[in-house]
């Protein structure tokens, strides 16, 4: 079944744990399952993007330094897989949770949780990435 769990990582069972769903290798999420664990995704999202304090699963997460509270960003651009959803350049469903990410991605810029306008970079690439820019950083970026 192309829904089975092949590969679970550390930081998954921690998203797991927090939303209260269960992980088992070979096995599909449950639809219900699966929206709560990408919600809780999009959560953390939110909170970094927002540049908040992280604490919780925001803070367990972490594998660098925060970002810091200034400067705020002016906008938001997404790259990689699950950019493809969000600019709607794609519809295809590919074994992982690219689609589901970019549906509550979306939910969260129309609900005003991630407040800055979106940038597009014209072009995906073959890695997530979500990342707010500020003026300084977006006038060196390069699309890739």
């Amino acid at each position: 079944d192309d829904d089975e769990l092949v590969r679970i990582e550390g930081p998954a069972l921690e998203i797991a744990r927090a939303a209260e769903v269960e992980l088992v290798p070979g096995r599909a999420m449950d639809p219900v399952d699966r929206r709560a664990f990408v919600r809780k995704m999009v959560d953390v999202l939110v909170s970094h993007i927002n540049q908040k304090e992280p604490d919780g699963l925001a803070r367990e997460l972490l594998v660098t330094p925060p970002l810091p509270s200034s400067p705020l960003p002016d906008v938001i651009a997404f790259s990689g897989g699950v950019s493809e959803y969000v600019f709607e350049r794609e519809t295809e469903v590919h074994g992982d949770l690219g689609k589901a990410l970019a549906h509550h991605l979306h939910h969260a810029l129309t609900d005003k949780r991630i407040p800055y306008p979106v940038y597009d970079p014209g072009q995906g690439i073959r890695a997530t990435v979500v990342a707010p820019l500020s003026s300084r950083s977006r006038s060196r970026a390069t699309p890739s």
